[in-house]
């Protein structure tokens, strides 16, 4: 272990035998999703928040220090950890992160775990293997705690993507509504589409980029980046067989569609009808409606 800057941050390196043995792990995994979506070169990883009831600062210490080693067990990457204080990754997407949330409420001591950036084959190795360590650990999730999936596509981003005509398509497949409501933290972003509820984009507009249940940050740099909120809430860590995975699945089948352009027809109709929804409002809400959905990273033009 070492540390790596002014934050102390440390840098957690694993031996070559323990990242063989994690792999082999990994290969167990490796038949669960579609071929179409195994050779689609979609890369992915996940955000998992959740709380650790500690006593004092001395029995946290001793709790993050055998998450650490379980943690070990699971990632055949390196570490980085401050529970205390955010720090740049550097793009260090390679890495497994531990640090604090600021979404997160203090009562207790508040951690995020983010995966590495891999292969969408090793995706639900890490989902399944994290949230049996939160459920095994015993760790709070609450109304406040998120489970956050991103996914890209490097083959695709020189290419169209359509981001709005996704938005749809997965509202059409009913994938905003299947957890409990989390306002504060994932709002439904058919709000937004349908010109509803601006009073709550208007009052938190500086968390508005974060707060729906569907984004895509760094639009401009990458295209095809998403990033889902829909999931999370009290108890998500028992949730992976039942419903994470399937709606992992739904999910990547619909994004493929989309980058593939095999959704076009779909996804024009479904814009076809939502435009007609929008007309029934006035400019001002249609106004409010673009700005909020620009923060969100759909562009004017694609609305």
């Amino acid at each position: 272990m070492c540390i790596i800057d002014d934050n102390k941050t440390s840098n957690f390196e694993f031996s070559k035998s323990q990242k063989l043995e994690v792999q082999r792990k990994m290969l167990l995994f490796e038949n669960n999703l579609d071929n179409s979506i195994i050779d689609s070169g979609i890369i992915g990883g996940a955000e998992f928040e959740f709380y650790i009831h500690a006593f004092d600062p001395e029995h946290f210490d001793e709790e993050l220090k055998a998450l650490l080693d379980d943690l070990s067990h699971i990632t055949d990457q390196d570490i980085l950890c401050n529970p205390f204080k955010d720090f740049a990754r550097s793009r260090e997407y390679d890495k497994l992160i531990i640090k604090p949330d600021s979404s997160l409420r203090n009562y207790t001591y508040g951690l995020e775990i983010t995966t590495p950036i891999v292969p969408i084959v090793h995706l639900p190795y890490y989902l399944d293997s994290i949230l049996s360590l939160i459920q095994k650990k015993g760790y709070i999730t609450d109304t406040s705690t998120g489970l956050h999936l991103h996914l890209s596509c490097p083959e695709k981003e020189g290419e169209y993507f359509d981001f709005l005509g996704l938005m749809l398509l997965l509202n059409q497949k009913g994938l905003y509504e299947t957890w409990y409501s989390r306002p504060d933290y994932s709002r439904n972003v058919m709000n937004v589409l349908n010109c509803l509820n601006f009073e709550s984009a208007a009052s938190k507009k500086d968390e508005v980029g974060r707060g729906w249940c569907i984004i895509r940050p760094d639009c401009e740099d990458k295209k095809t980046h998403i990033e889902i909120r829909t999931m999370g809430g009290e108890n998500y860590q028992r949730k992976y067989s039942e419903q994470i995975f399937p709606e992992l699945h739904t999910i990547l089948k619909s994004y493929i569609a989309v980058l593939n352009h095999d959704a076009d027809e779909e996804c024009d109709r479904l814009k076809a009808i939502q435009e007609q929804k929008v007309k029934t409002h006035s400019d001002e809400d249609q106004a409010k409606m673009y700005d909020t959905l620009a923060i969100i990273g759909v562009t004017q033009s694609q609305a």
